[in-house]
């Protein structure tokens, strides 16, 4: 026996074994552990503010987001309106509503010299609530003053008053007796006498 035949027979076991099949796996035995995925490497990966996720770092998938019920932040340049307590106003009411007399008064009086020495032009004012403009002004049954949406207003006693100035004829010192009467564009009235103990000319 040659050199070649001793090789042949060394192999030949080896050769035989690499073609038969294996042993059948056992039953009831462990179960196959599912195979192993590599994980691949990915380039790194940059976030906002310079941070780099590591290369094979496994991403964890976050839940979406919850809905919030709490107050959110106003948009920038808008207010949020706050609500009002109950039965409390959040502003001073408007003129409105059933008229109410306030009172006359005196303003000034200057001398008129169409009507000299002592005529005057006495400038008087007539407080009253209620209603809505247009108003017009009587005095003593003379229209003085046609559609004035008046001359301001101010709070008393919690109600809104509106004021209106207006001028009648008269003479210059002593008092000024008279009736003043007020209606207001929904047409309601109002009428009142007055007395001014003393009317100075400037």
């Amino acid at each position: 026996m040659n050199k070649v035949h001793r090789h042949l027979l060394v192999l030949l076991p080896a050769l035989l074994a690499a073609c038969l099949p294996g042993p059948a796996p056992a039953t009831g035995g462990a179960p196959t552990p599912p195979p192993v995925t590599a994980a691949v490497s990915q380039p790194a990966t940059p976030l906002p503010g310079g941070t780099v996720m590591p290369t094979d770092t496994a991403l964890i998938e976050l839940a979406p987001p919850t809905a919030t019920f709490g107050s959110a932040a106003s948009p920038q340049g808008q207010g949020t309106a706050a609500a009002s307590p109950a039965g409390t106003p959040t502003s001073t009411p408007l003129p409105g509503g059933p008229m109410v007399f306030g009172k006359v008064q005196f303003i000034s009086a200057v001398r008129d010299p169409t009507r000299a020495p002592n005529g005057s032009i006495a400038t008087l004012t007539v407080e009253f609530s209620g209603s809505r403009p247009p108003y017009e002004v009587r005095h003593d049954g003379v229209v003085v003053l046609a559609a004035s949406n008046g001359d301001g207003t101010f709070e008393r006693d919690g109600l809104i008053y509106t004021f209106i100035h207006f001028n009648i004829n008269k003479a210059c010192g002593g008092n000024i007796v008279g009736t003043v009467s007020v209606t207001g564009g929904d047409n309601q009235t109002v009428t009142h006498d007055y007395y001014i103990a003393d009317a100075p000319c400037t």
